[in-house]
């Protein structure tokens, strides 16, 4: 079991995560959709996808307190992904029977 770090995360990040578009489909047809380029995101993990549930960052639902050390690692990665241009989690997919939503990260191609 991982140790508990301090989640640190600034006003702008938790905005930007409360506007992220969680777009269910490809990333072709989210760039065709918006009219942008958009690119792939490396999370610097082996899974190119992040985890993330809205919920987290609105209340103390039930499954962050089951699950502190996971969400809060979570939100910080996202967090990080955000500050690097991070715009829309695309195959996005929501598990609301097990809290574990997850979609890969993307930002505007450079």
């Amino acid at each position: 079991m991982g140790t508990r770090q301090e989640l640190r995360l600034t006003e702008e990040q938790l905005v930007k995560m409360n506007r992220l578009d969680l777009f269910p489909r490809s990333l072709d047809e989210y760039s065709s959709l918006k009219g942008k380029k958009y690119e792939i995101m490396d999370t610097g993990k082996q899974k190119k996808f992040v985890y993330f549930n809205p919920d987290w960052i609105k209340s103390d639902v039930a499954f962050a307190a089951k699950h502190p050390i996971f969400r809060d690692a979570s939100l910080q990665l996202l967090g990080d992904l955000i500050l690097d241009g991070c715009e829309a989690l695309v195959r996005y997919v929501a598990d609301g029977s097990r809290g574990f939503n997850y979609g890969i990260p993307v930002r505007i191609k450079s």
